[in-house]
């Protein structure tokens, strides 16, 4: 029981059915002591002759706390008869007979309730919040310890009706570039900063573009790693924030794939890089990944929206070949909605909009972001849907190769009591010499109606280009204010346009960067 109390397990929890109803935060379990900062264990008990129950969990959560395991016991007496006093006198009485005697209504030690005391609404609270649910009306202990499911098998595992033809890898195009270093440098007007990377081509350390507007913000680096953030950096991370520049690790991720072949690669470096090499361009509010591979020419913006809490993912595909190609494109968000994903994650409870076809996910119990909607949506409307990550990785997979690459479609599995993610892939077609554009909007909103008021005004490439282009215009109007010139070339392409782009977006409106993602 001690590593569902670590890393959560859905078999020890309530059921999805009331996980979906609550409508509390931590706040509302301060009215019992229970702060909410350690794991709960919650034992509902009605049943005198099961008293040994009690017993066991509290020889189990001593013997945790002897091992350095910290969590609150809360056990609820279920008895409404009269003899309810007769069963609450008991589980005092083996309380205090024990060492966690000293523990009672402490952190990391034992509360009693009487149900009589918890509405309806505390009831489904205390059961969504804890990770580990016993009741004396199930089987023993033991039998409840050792329950298992059976583990799924996949039924619609891809099989590609033609094997992969490797087609042969030309090295990048030459650019010009000023103040080159040998993978980066500067446009001659100073407005992009271009990075090369042929294959085997790492930078040293994560090379970031900080995307920022009042409402939403991303850190964005030359591998195509990121974490969005809707307002505060800090309290309302959207994906996680890992801060490690040895791994550069992303909880957002996006993929192509032949579907004729099997054959996927992402359209940025990471997390699954194809063979031929990539170009980064960082710019002022906006990112480009260019990419070529098996006869695909890719081209993917990142930006933010000026005036709304939205981020834009913008896929450009181009077929190169000189037959028609079948594709999926797929995007993948690991979702926290709030500070940290490990406090957060057990209550994020994802749902398909039947309105819009986008996937919605809410965390009632977070304090920045309670009963907000976060949104994840395509452009396409053949897609399917995943709110599981674990589905989405697989087994000790990773997201340099995910499971669901080697699967036809996503299962369109969502609800609460699953490692949530967002996640949503399109089928593409495209002829000969045919380029399509699709885009990807992710955002958090008040309730589902303004998601969808997003989604309508922003969900097609109309208005991604519209809201691409205030994004130019506005910083062309901020940042050509006033243009200097100094005997150092190095310092003009700093001052006219870095220097002050760097403290709106990073400073001012971020607050946040790889390094540091303070909020405030």
């Amino acid at each position: 029981l001690a590593s569902s109390v670590i890393y959560g397990n859905a078999l020890r929890r309530a059921a999805p059915g009331i996980i979906t109803r609550n409508q509390l935060g931590q706040s509302g379990l301060w009215r019992f002591g229970i702060s909410g900062d350690l794991p709960i264990v919650l034992l509902h008990i009605g049943d005198l002759d099961r008293i040994d129950l009690v017993k066991q969990v509290l020889q189990m959560h001593t013997y945790w706390r002897m091992k350095g395991l910290a969590a609150d016991l809360v056990i609820v007496n279920e008895d409404f008869s009269g003899y309810r006093a007769v069963l609450q006198d008991l589980i005092m009485g083996l309380i205090n007979a024990g060492p966690e005697a000293q523990m009672i209504d402490k952190p990391g030690g034992v509360f009693v309730r009487r149900a009589e005391e918890l509405s309806e609404d505390e009831r489904v609270l205390l059961q969504t919040v804890a990770r580990i649910v016993l009741s004396d009306t199930a089987e023993t202990l033991i039998e409840q310890v050792e329950r298992r499911v059976s583990p799924e098998r996949a039924s619609d595992r891809l099989e590609p009706p033609h094997a992969l033809v490797e087609e042969p890898v030309y090295p990048l195009a030459a650019r010009e570039r000023i103040f080159s270093n040998g993978l980066g440098g500067f446009t001659p007007d100073g407005h992009e900063y271009v990075i090369t990377l042929e294959p085997g081509d790492t930078t040293p350390a994560p090379w970031v573009n900080v995307i920022a507007s009042p409402h939403i913000g991303t850190v964005v680096s030359e591998s195509g790693s990121a974490y969005t953030w809707a307002e505060n950096a800090h309290e309302f991370r959207l994906t996680p924030w890992h801060n490690d520049p040895l791994s550069d690790s992303s909880g957002e991720a996006f993929y192509l794939r032949d579907e004729e072949t099997g054959a996927f690669w992402s359209p940025t470096p990471a997390p699954a890089r194809g063979r031929s090499g990539y170009v980064c361009r960082h710019g002022f509010g906006y990112s480009v990944f260019e990419h070529y591979e098996a006869g695909i020419a890719s081209e993917l913006f990142t930006y933010v929206a000026m005036d709304a809490p939205v981020k834009f993912v913008v896929v450009k595909l181009r077929n190169s070949s000189k037959r028609a190609r079948s594709l999926s494109l797929t995007g993948y968000w690991e979702l926290v909605m709030g500070e940290w994903r490990h406090a957060n994650m057990m209550h994020i409870v994802t749902e398909t909009d039947p309105h819009s076809g986008a996937l919605f996910a809410r965390n009632a119990y977070g304090r920045e972001c309670a009963n907000r909607v976060v949104f994840a949506h395509v452009s396409e409307r053949e897609r399917s849907v995943s709110g599981s990550r674990t589905e989405f990785i697989g087994r000790n997979g990773s997201l340099a190769n995910p499971a669901a690459m080697r699967r036809k479609r996503l299962s369109g599995r969502t609800g609460a009591a699953l490692d949530p993610c967002a996640a949503i892939q399109s089928r593409i077609e495209l002829a000969a010499g045919q380029t399509r554009e699709i885009v990807f909007v992710f955002g958090a909103a008040r309730d589902a109606d303004e998601a969808r008021h997003f989604i309508q005004r922003f969900g097609r490439p109309a208005g991604a280009q519209q809201a691409l282009e205030t994004v130019w215009e506005h910083w062309k109007h901020t940042l050509g204010a006033v243009q200097v010139e100094t005997p150092d070339p190095a310092l003009d392409v700093l001052a006219n346009g870095w220097l002050v782009y760097q403290t709106l977006s990073c400073r001012l409106w971020g607050r946040s960067g790889f390094y540091q993602s303070g909020g405030a």
